[in-house]
């Protein structure tokens, strides 16, 4: 178990930390077989031998291919392990998925080379809509929570994209590269414990209205709501909310217009 603060409250979730998840689980007392416990943990349900045997196929000798075969075979066999998976989805080779009966795909979604989906636990789900354009080497990291991006959004490279509590990206927003939603933090409370093995925190839902644009590099944390038509400029620390149709832009970011 995994301790987060929700308004102040310190509260209590199964929801395993980054790092190590899948080892932690295969350890837990589950009385589950080990088996079992890795069944549930790379698939996200337990279907029979021959399902995992299925998504370790793929994982070794279809994900890797590239080309025009690559990904038409991805687009063949991909379907039945994802919870949906719509018309004209096309994958890079070398993207990676855990749990993927808790992430659906829309119609005429692009994935490029090296994504990744990650939803880490049973309560978490990843549901990208139609005509998303994803950029290479982004991660989608769900602790928790429904990570939701809208409709006609496109994201860059090299981004990562967290919920612990939800977030979701409304419709045709364009996201930079190297942009980072955060999904949660750790505590700082203890000075003798590094952060990293100190509590989750978690300040609420994040919120990213329609239409906005968030510059290269930039930071959003984890319980901030940007409305409808906003700009967040490249390099820029997001720390609260941003209104409608205004301009933010520093490090922490401030309104400008």
């Amino acid at each position: 178990m995994v301790r987060y603060r929700r308004n102040d409250l310190w509260e209590e979730t199964d929801v395993h930390m980054e790092g190590g998840g899948i080892q932690r689980q295969l350890q837990s007392k589950s009385g589950r077989s080990v088996l079992g416990k890795y069944q549930q943990t790379v698939l996200g349900r337990h279907a029979g031998i021959v399902h995992l045997l299925y998504y370790e196929l793929i994982q070794m000798a279809i994900l890797p291919i590239p080309g025009w075969g690559g990904a038409w075979l991805r687009r063949l066999m991909l379907p039945p392990l994802f919870h949906s998976f719509g018309r004209h989805v096309d994958v890079d080779q070398d993207i990676s998925f855990r749990r993927p009966s808790r992430i659906s795909l829309g119609n005429h979604v692009r994935i490029r080379t090296g994504v990744a989906f990650e939803v880490k636990n049973s309560v978490g789900s990843i549901v990208i809509q139609d005509h998303v354009a994803i950029g290479e080497r982004t991660v989608f990291s769900c602790l928790g929570g429904r990570l939701v991006v809208s409709e006609g959004c496109t994201i860059g490279k090299g981004c990562r994209l967290g919920s612990m509590q939800g977030l979701t990206l409304g419709g045709n927003c364009r996201v930079g590269d190297q942009v980072c939603i955060i999904g949660a933090g750790h505590s700082d409370v203890r000075l003798d414990v590094p952060i990293i093995q100190q509590p989750l925190t978690c300040r609420g839902e994040s919120v990213i209205g329609s239409r906005v644009t968030i510059g290269d590099r930039a930071t959003l944390l984890d319980g901030v709501t940007i409305g409808d038509q906003a700009t967040i400029a490249a390099d820029s620390l997001v720390t609260r909310d941003v209104p409608s149709g205004c301009r933010a832009a520093g490090v922490p970011a401030r309104q400008l217009s």
